[in-house]
């Protein structure tokens, strides 16, 4: 009986494979996260709490083929505000695409998911003082807002790659 061979075009294997080493490098670095693929998309569900005494941060990541990570935080319920950089729809502002546009060369574990992390910080901050005390990029203009410079972190770091890219 003859094999049955599927064959899958150079472009949406090259795809598969980057999602693939995605969901591996998330789940090697966060085990408390777990990822499914499906034709091209990403979704990763995880949990982060900042610190003891603190909410329990319920996250999903959706990386779409061609697209950027979207992060929404499913629980505790937020109403979506400016004021902590949390986009209409429920999406975290993480870092402005203005400056720095997403690349496929960086990864998830290394960027998207640290930075997550810093805003949940920085959240439950601003729920005791009233102010965001990380950097900001003021929303529908280009111009960077810098209301706290944070020392111990440079502007431009170098990811496991060697590529610069901006932090927020």
């Amino acid at each position: 009986m003859a094999q049955l061979r599927y064959w899958i075009p150079k472009p949406h294997a090259q795809a598969r494979v980057h999602f693939i080493s995605e969901r591996l490098r998330i789940e090697k670095h966060f085990p408390c996260f777990r990822c499914k693929l499906s034709r091209n998309r990403l979704l990763c569900r995880g949990v982060i709490a900042p610190a003891e005494g603190c909410d329990s941060y319920y996250i999903k990541v959706d990386y779409v083929q061609g697209g950027t990570p979207r992060v929404y935080i499913t629980k505790p319920a937020i109403k979506p505000s400016n004021k902590y950089h949390m986009y209409n729809d429920g999406q975290l502002c993480l870092y402005d695409h203005r400056e720095s546009p997403w690349s496929e060369r960086m990864t998830i574990h290394d960027t998207i998911i640290p930075w997550t992390a810093e805003w949940i910080v920085f959240y439950e901050i601003w729920k005791i003082t009233g102010q965001w005390l990380g950097e900001a990029a003021q929303h529908g203009t280009g111009e960077k807002v810098r209301e706290r410079m944070i020392t111990n972190r440079r502007d431009h770091e170098l990811n496991q790659h060697g590529t610069r890219y901006r932090r927020p």
